[in-house]
């Protein structure tokens, strides 16, 4: 099956999945530190929504076009472009030593969001 996409649903994937891994990410704080303070509980959350938004600006728009016309469309393509994306961006954050549990739990967050990209990004186009 051909799946298209358009400017439009990629530019609303690309959101869609820094809404999908900051609200992740957030979980993933607040199980590791506990939660933020009653008032920055909205700050810190928009700031790990700006962080996402700007990881994939970053660090997935080239990927996704590439891989888009390279015609690798299938979700397992975008997911696993996901994981591996994380597990790159985790082992260079904590520089690989003694974090693996970390990188596990970001390789996971980071093939959801790959998942939700390709879910929202593309169609089955028709025959």
């Amino acid at each position: 099956m051909i799946h298209n996409t358009t400017i439009g649903r990629t530019i609303l994937a690309m959101f869609a999945g820094a809404l999908v891994g900051g609200t992740l990410s957030m979980g993933v704080l607040i199980a590791g530190f506990g939660p933020p303070a009653a008032g920055e509980s909205l700050q810190v959350w928009l700031i790990v929504q700006a962080y996402w938004l700007g990881g994939i600006a970053i660090f997935a728009l080239i990927p996704f076009v590439l891989m888009h016309f390279s015609n690798l469309r299938h979700w397992y393509a975008m997911t696993l472009m996901g994981v591996l994306t994380m597990v790159m961006l985790g082992n260079y954050a904590f520089k690989g030593i003694g974090q693996g549990g970390s990188i596990f739990v970001l390789a996971g967050v980071g093939g959801i969001v790959g998942w939700v990209i390709w879910r929202v990004a593309y169609r089955p186009s028709a025959p």
